[in-house]
């Protein structure tokens, strides 16, 4: 059985589907987001609207079970962020951190979504509800990027900025165990 499932979330606009696959940055810890990394140039409308930038990030989740019947089946995902540069853009430089923590609330949720996916490995009867759960964690992504725009007035709120941008990296310190994008064993493992 495989499950695969794409979530989308592009502030402000949706994504185009011109240049969605031209570039694209897998999020990283070590390596945050450039001025250079918005490169979505072609809409001038959008450039031109009271919106100074536009994050196009998608959450990639794949789930590959074998045979959840079996005593010995194969269970493998792979959840990870992506930030698509042609799909984004930016007006204004001083809301590159706001941007940042855009792709860092996926990244959290792609945890919260490869923990649940751990945990229910560890109860076979759950496998068959992996599907709901991860929709489930896919609205709260979006609600959180939603109210985290609505706090922070879209960056200009600086220290509701800063709080939001606190809170991310330690809501993400204490999913550690989490970060790896793939992970895969056999139903033996967790009988």
């Amino acid at each position: 059985m495989l499950l695969g499932c794409v979530a989308t979330f592009a502030t402000n606009q949706h994504l185009s589907a011109k240049g969605i696959n031209d570039s694209v940055r897998f999020w990283s810890a070590d390596s945050l987001l450039l001025a250079s990394d918005f490169k979505y140039y072609s809409d001038t409308s959008i450039r031109h609207s009271n919106y100074c930038y536009k994050t196009s990030s998608l959450l990639d989740i794949e789930v590959y079970i074998s045979d959840y019947k079996k005593t010995d089946s194969e269970f493998k995902y792979i959840v990870y962020p992506l930030f698509y540069e042609y799909g984004s853009w930016l007006h204004d430089t001083a809301l590159l951190t706001h941007a940042q923590v855009h792709f860092n609330i996926s990244e959290l949720y792609a945890r919260r979504i490869r923990k649940y996916l751990h945990e229910a490995t560890n109860n076979p009867k759950q496998l068959k509800k992996i599907k709901k759960g991860i929709y489930d964690l896919l609205e709260k992504h979006a609600i959180c990027h939603e109210v985290y725009d609505n706090e922070t007035n879209m960056g200009k709120f600086q220290n509701m900025q800063i709080f939001w941008n606190d809170q991310t990296y330690n809501k993400l310190d204490t999913l550690n165990n989490f970060k790896s994008p793939i992970d895969s064993f056999t139903s033996k493992q967790f009988q």
